[in-house]
């Protein structure tokens, strides 16, 4: 584990497979870019499958942790298709507040990687008498489920083939945002590798600017 100005970075071993995921900040809106590097060691073809997985809130952590199911009732989900993505709304309980959008999807740029799969269903995801350390989605796989669920999570899952001796990057972008239409335009800002660099380039340099105004 390393923490860095602009990033985060957490690595592990699981036998010729090595893993390595960096967190960094949007530089322009409320959210970050994780990527994870798959490398394998090995001298055979590796298959292997990602998967993301978080709990859905979109209200602050008190009024969740006061009712949650309660607060769960107003969150629906839905599957971007097309762009292998996720969306959650959360619509507003005071006509003070903002509705929230929130926003998860994957970009693999590497070839002959399979369509994404994806689950919103907490329970679908973990299963009966399970936890979070062995979830029931590990073996039986994820369900492609969406709407009004009891107990919402945003989980996205991809099959990739990993060369011998090679590498593999799989990017999961997560926004949280005020509209649908907000939510769309970062999902298309985002849709190649060259926005994504650009995007952790120009977060390292307003990382580093802000270092020196401290100092």
């Amino acid at each position: 584990m390393e923490f860095h100005l602009y990033k985060a970075v957490f690595n592990r071993r699981d036998g010729n497979i090595e893993t390595r995921m960096d967190i960094y900040l949007l530089p322009e809106e409320a959210g970050e870019i994780r990527r994870v590097r798959l490398i394998n060691d090995s001298d055979e073809e590796a298959l292997l499958e990602s998967i993301s997985y978080f709990e859905v809130l979109g209200e602050d952590i008190n009024s969740d942790l006061a009712h949650p199911a309660f607060s769960n009732l107003f969150i629906s989900t839905e599957a971007l298709e097309e762009q292998e993505g996720l969306l959650a709304y959360r619509r507003k309980r005071d006509d003070r507040k903002e509705d929230s959008w929130i926003l998860h999807f994957v970009r693999v740029f590497e070839e002959g990687v399979e369509r994404y799969q994806y689950e919103t269903s907490r329970l679908n995801f973990i299963g009966r008498g399970n936890s979070v350390i062995n979830p029931i989605a590990l073996t039986k796989g994820l369900t492609n489920t969406t709407g009004v669920v009891l107990d919402p999570i945003m989980s996205i899952g991809k099959k990739i083939k990993v060369p011998p001796k090679g590498k593999i990057d799989i990017y999961y972008i997560t926004a949280l945002t005020n509209t649908k239409s907000q939510a769309m335009d970062i999902l298309k800002k985002y849709k190649d590798i060259n926005s994504l660099k650009m995007a952790v380039d120009l977060y390292r340099t307003k990382s580093q600017t802000e270092m020196g105004y401290l100092n």
